[in-house]
């Protein structure tokens, strides 16, 4: 899996550290890591898609812009599930970031050795944890992120967009093309221009249709043939478990 870091730091020269250490744990590690920098929190905060694992923040970061705890404290509003890590020189906010779940604190500077034991303990525990989740744009929110295994389906119809989870339904901004895109390869399957089912849940096909908890989803003449190998693969992987 690939793992995304977003790292907010005002430093010039510790930006080209970090860049440096990312560049040799990629090169000594199996880790497939994206790693995105930004200046300041409100450059963070004005990605339109912070889909992002790990979270690098400089804790002062300028007395116009908002400081490591603060921005901390904007990501728990949209993501409640990505590792926070602080990078700082002042040990005063230690107490604070349990508010904000704060997996590490790292006292600048930092060696290559101490950073790549704690960075790779992050992301053996995403690794291990094996959480799947997807931000999506709400409707009364910038973003929800949401769990994948918690989606039956996802269907569109004119220009909305409904995503079907354990929870009931929820409508969302993303086309179902997008989010298409978003989760290829993670067992999904767009069966049918309208719908976008998690493998996990198809209970049977019967023709042209797929049973998804117990809605019957219609299946695109062109794929039916596609579709039933896919879950054929599915079940016969299930009996040798």
């Amino acid at each position: 899996m690939e793992i995304r870091v977003a790292s907010c730091e005002d430093n010039l020269a510790i930006r080209d550290s970090l860049t440096d250490i990312f560049a040799k744990i990629k090169a000594e590690s199996s880790i497939n890591l994206k790693v995105d920098f930004f200046i300041n929190g409100e450059e963070l905060l004005n990605v339109q898609d912070p889909d992002y694992d790990v979270y690098l923040l400089d804790m002062n970061m300028g007395e116009d812009h908002l400081n490591g705890m603060e921005l901390a404290y904007k990501i728990r509003e949209f993501d409640e599930k990505a590792i926070i890590m602080f990078l700082t020189s002042e040990k005063k906010y230690i107490q604070e970031g349990y508010k904000v779940r704060a997996y590490r604190y790292l006292t600048k500077p930092v060696s290559y050795a101490e950073f790549k034991t704690h960075f790779c303990c992050a992301v053996n525990d995403i690794e291990r944890k094996n959480k799947r989740y997807i931000n999506v744009g709400g409707k009364y929110t910038k973003y929800n992120k949401i769990s994948l295994d918690d989606v039956y389906y996802i269907e569109t119809n004119g220009r909305k967009t409904i995503i079907h989870t354990v929870d009931g339904d929820m409508d969302c901004m993303d086309s179902i093309s997008s989010l298409t895109a978003k989760l290829k390869d993670r067992n999904f399957y767009r069966c049918h221009n309208s719908f976008l089912v998690n493998l996990d849940f198809v209970e049977e096909i019967d023709g042209r249709y797929a049973k998804v908890r117990g809605k019957y989803l219609t299946i695109s003449r062109n794929k039916v043939k596609d579709f039933e190998e896919i879950i054929n693969r599915r079940d016969k992987k299930r009996l040798s478990l």
